[in-house]
């Protein structure tokens, strides 16, 4: 029976420690713009139906957006969206303090590691959900012979959250369905009950894929991606060590991905070697490594936020390698057994070492955005805010301006698609047209509305004639590095057309 309600010492500060700094965290965040941009549709969204017709051309499951709908019921603030995040994380961190078979020293680095305190946890998006439900279901998988169902419901929650975990649940479930068909003759399991779970698993699996499937004209239908650019981020997983610089952000100290990939084997294989001794636990974490790669080179090539999942595997692997009896090793050859041995005899150090690099780039991680806006739409928004500007926006690029748009809770005219929305929507209609010709097409936006237009770019337009606008104001400082803010005003009076 796991005891659910005694929490010691060590439990409490640690948990204490890693929500002060969440708290720090999001108060200094500023959310970039996929952050904002389920937010902007689940506030324009009127109910459920609406919200999943808008959500169309994001090529995600419905369950985050569901909650952040929930959310915009009460509030317009995003900080809420946050909070709820930070008490997901926080709920992954105790599962990891009170559960996990880790030491303490293991417990401590891996709660404050790169993607658990930062990636996962400042920045809000659906992937913490996964974690939680990740980590509950190693909790309960060592008793996955007496509680079969619940793991069996658990894994059909994390087919509703994202993708990565999804595939990482087929995987733990086609692990858990081999073991216990192996035995089932020793268990109180029947053939039949199993047979029903797998069929009630895989519709379950059914439904959340369609529900990522965006319509023909979506602009993230790209298929296969280059080998070498996605195994490069098994690398950024492991090494998540950023260049140091303010734009460390989704950035790797090794630049060159043709270095990256032939890194990501060199550590690939040994660590493969952890799990030799054995099968359940070395089939989990190469399925599990081998599902996302096979996914990031076929349909999504993907960013450090999405490669995180394969340390997320390497945890849950060695998690559940635990409570495991270690068999004989799984490998044949004399030399390569040596090797396995060992790999082995260190293989507590070798995941505390891991732990610690990770550790090390989440101060680091957070310490540069407490000192610098993560986006500067912030800033933007709050100018506008505070200032007397033309109540019409015009916006270029789409993607990036959109965070200023759902701060303010208002619709900007994009010039990407011509038109007047609160957020984007991700299909191949959108256009990107030059400097002159957006210039050209702001004013003649505001000729027909006979009123100044306030301009909102991404990049500057470093025109030599500045008789086609008016410089405003500018904000460049941020960590994503499209991210930054070029403010100028267009009215019919100020005007000049260039002589071709």
């Amino acid at each position: 029976m796991i005891k659910i309600f005694k929490v010691n010492s060590f439990i409490i500060i640690v948990l204490i420690i890693y929500l002060m700094i969440g708290i720090i965290n999001i108060v200094l965040h500023e959310p970039w713009r996929d952050e904002l941009h389920g937010w902007a549709i689940a506030m324009h969204s009127s109910d459920i139906f609406q919200l999943i017709e808008n959500k169309e051309y994001d090529g995600q499951m419905h369950l985050w957006y569901i909650l952040q709908f929930l959310i915009t019921r009460f509030t317009t603030n995003p900080f809420f969206l946050q909070l709820l995040h930070l008490i997901i994380a926080s709920g992954s961190i105790f599962i990891i303090l009170k559960y996990s078979p880790f030491s303490k020293l293991q417990k401590f680095l891996l709660s404050f590691s790169y993607f658990l305190l930062y990636e996962y946890s400042t920045i809000s998006r659906c992937y913490a959900l996964g974690i939680l439900f990740l980590f509950i279901v190693c909790t309960v998988y060592q008793h996955r012979e007496k509680r079969f169902f619940l793991l069996v419901l658990l894994l059909c929650i994390l087919c509703l959250i994202n993708i990565y975990v999804l595939i990482l649940s087929l995987v733990i479930f086609i692990v858990l369905v081999s073991e216990l068909i192996q035995k089932y003759k020793k268990q109180n399991l029947s053939i039949k009950k199993v047979g029903i779970s797998i069929v009630i698993f895989f519709a379950v699996v059914v439904f959340s894929v369609h529900q990522t499937i965006p319509p023909s004209d979506s602009a993230f239908l790209q298929w296969f991606h280059n080998p070498f650019k996605a195994m490069a981020g098994i690398w950024e997983a492991y090494f998540p060590v950023p260049v140091i610089s303010m734009n460390f952000w989704n950035s790797n100290i090794i630049t060159n991905y043709y270095i990256r990939a032939i890194l990501s084997v060199m550590i690939f294989i040994p660590l493969l070697m952890l799990f030799v001794r054995n099968k359940w636990s070395l089939m989990l974490f190469f399925g599990g490594s081998v599902g996302i790669l096979s996914f990031t080179i076929l349909l999504y090539l993907g960013f450090i936020r999405h490669y995180g999942h394969y340390f997320l595997l390497f945890i849950i692997s060695f998690w559940i390698f635990q409570y495991e009896k270690n068999d004989i090793l799984l490998i044949k050859f004399a030399f390569i057994q040596k090797i396995a041995y060992f790999i082995n005899k260190y293989r507590n150090l070798i995941f505390t070492s891991f732990l610690f690099l990770h550790f090390v780039v989440a101060v680091f991680a957070c310490t540069i955005d407490w000192l610098n806006p993560f986006s500067a739409n912030k800033q933007a928004a709050e100018f506008i805010k505070n200032n007397k500007l033309p109540d019409f926006i015009a916006a270029d690029w789409d993607t990036p301006c959109s965070g200023i748009s759902s701060l303010l809770n208002k619709d900007f005219y994009y010039l990407s698609c011509s038109c007047l929305r609160p957020y984007i929507k991700f299909n191949k209609s959108r256009v990107e047209w030059s400097k002159k010709e957006i210039i050209k097409r702001v004013y003649q936006l505001a000729v027909n509305q006979n009123d100044t237009i306030l301009l909102i770019l991404n990049y500057n337009l470093n025109e030599t004639d500045e008789h086609h606008y008016m410089y405003l104001k500018k904000f460049d400082s941020s960590i994503v590095t499209d991210e930054v803010y070029y403010f100028y005003l267009v009215s019919p009076g100020n005007y000049h057309k260039p002589t071709t």
